[in-house]
């Protein structure tokens, strides 16, 4: 039992630091105390086993304390950024909603599902806190459902139980090099993403820490002069490099891990200049982790990616045979634990678990020695008159001709100009440059319309999102 587990952690390293939140550090002594108090108090609530908690809580600390309470109890637990995503669920076993006293009412909640309003700023003082060699293990049965949405843009279920989760766990452990002695930075990741659900749980099993910034400065926890690890997307990492004080050192010996998106070239070469060398770029997703890592250079070169350690990835084509070297087809990543597909969504599993397989939407070519070019998202192509063409790559090539930390290429039917080309970029971008650009990667496309914008808009988790982005299109 993962929960078991961390108890265990708990009383072997009672004053190691489990968690420093913006200026505080939390031990494992007083994390845990929080957590086995918690659980007592929620204890009398006699919620059923095996039931759904839904987790509304801003506070990246205190959302952890409830997460680990209510597994403790043998609930099944599901973070949402909002109480509006509630009704999005529908899950039949929600058993109870819980947030902090902070978070605002919505209308009908309470008519539907029972809430629990925690302040934990009064229950921290009032919890009876036991002391650890007073903690029975909880011996609970727990899981967590992940959201997920990458491969059709409408959100998903995955059951992950403790038993798969423990094992998403080791396999990071091998991935990343994380043993008793890391300290990983992660921001500000929501418990509602995946990096922000797995990695603190990784990290507490080897009695690590974690360190998370929320609020007015949430970078400002990086400062921390023991962070071996940070892993964050590519925007969160632009953001912090930007956030770095002028002067302040490089740190050589830290392992940066991004995701979600293509790194920046740009972006590359600010963390190589000011932070470390240890850069490296990951490709995963919520179904099946990391599976193709690569190292990122401070120069501008193609990405070709290895196959992480441990996982077995081929390109399909798209007749459902191997794609030849070098040919463009589907990225299928062997399953390597019990998840086999999403919860209640029979349709949807069939098309994206296949063959002891999970397909995952990209696309990408192998050369001979088996290495990885991706091209994109199998949902991310332009139809156009000259064809069909992946619009990853075509971003890709503007953003970092430009050098320029983000684009975004739309495509609206019914107007007159249906290619928009979103920059992000601050005011006085050389109209020339752009031009440039434009002709060489868009050129022979259509009329384009270029905007640029302050920021593109990005998804929670750091994905661009496309459909915000199209809205922003002006009318007429």
């Amino acid at each position: 039992m993962i929960i078991d587990a961390l108890y265990s952690v708990a009383r072997q390293r009672p004053d190691h630091a489990a968690l420093i939140y913006n200026d505080g550090v939390v031990s494992y002594r007083d994390l845990f105390r929080m957590v086995e108090g918690l659980r007592q108090h929620l204890a009398p609530l006699a919620l059923p086993e095996g039931g759904v908690a839904v987790l509304c809580i801003d506070g990246l600390a205190d959302g952890w304390v409830a997460t680990l309470a209510l597994r403790a109890l043998g609930l099944t637990t599901i973070s949402v950024p909002a109480l509006a995503r509630v009704a999005e669920l529908n899950l039949p076993n929600i058993v109870c909603v819980v947030t902090s006293a902070q978070e605002p009412h919505h209308d009908g909640l309470a008519d539907t599902y029972p809430r629990v309003r925690l302040q934990m700023d009064v229950l921290r003082a009032a919890l009876a806190s036991p002391e650890l060699d007073e903690m029975p293990a909880p011996g609970k049965a727990s899981a967590h459902i992940f959201l997920t949405s990458g491969t059709t843009g409408r959100p998903k279920k995955l059951l992950v139980n403790g038993a798969v989760m423990m094992q998403r766990c080791q396999s990071r452990t091998v991935s990343f090099g994380l043993d008793v002695n890391t300290v990983m930075f992660l921001g500000a990741y929501g418990p509602w993403s995946g990096p922000g659900q797995t990695y603190p749980l990784a990290v507490w099993l080897l009695g690590g820490t974690i360190v998370m910034g929320q609020g007015s400065d949430p970078y400002g926890a990086f400062q921390h002069p023991a962070i071996t690890h940070v892993h964050v997307g590519a925007a969160m990492l632009a953001d912090l490099v930007a956030a770095i004080p002028s002067g302040q050192p490089r740190r050589p010996h830290i392992f940066i891990m991004s995701g979600t998106s293509a790194l920046p070239n740009v972006v590359a070469r600010a963390v190589h200049e000011r932070i470390t060398s240890n850069l490296f770029e990951f490709v995963s997703s919520t179904e099946v982790s990391p599976f193709l890592s690569v190292q990122v250079l401070a120069t501008a070169q193609p990405r070709r990616y290895q196959i992480v350690a441990g996982r077995e990835v081929r390109i399909v084509a798209p007749d459902g045979t191997p794609a030849g070297v070098d040919q463009v087809g589907e990225i299928w990543v062997r399953l390597v634990d019990a998840v086999s597909g999403y919860l209640d969504d029979p349709e949807t599993s069939q098309r994206f678990f296949r063959d002891g397989c999970f397909i995952t939407g990209d696309l990408a070519s192998m050369d001979a020695c088996g290495l990885i070019t991706l091209h994109g998202r199998a949902t991310e192509i332009l139809s156009l008159a000259v064809g069909k063409l992946a619009v990853v790559p075509l971003e890709h090539g503007i953003r970092d001709r430009l050098q320029v930390t983000q684009v975004c290429l739309v495509q609206s039917a019914g107007i007159v100009t249906d290619l928009h080309l979103f920059i992000e970029a601050p005011a006085g971008l050389p109209t020339q440059a752009i031009g440039e650009a434009v002709a060489e990667f868009l050129g022979g496309l259509g009329p384009v319309s270029v905007h640029v914008v302050a920021a593109v808009p990005r998804k929670s988790y750091g994905k661009l999102d496309r459909a915000a982005t199209l809205a922003m299109i002006p009318l007429g």
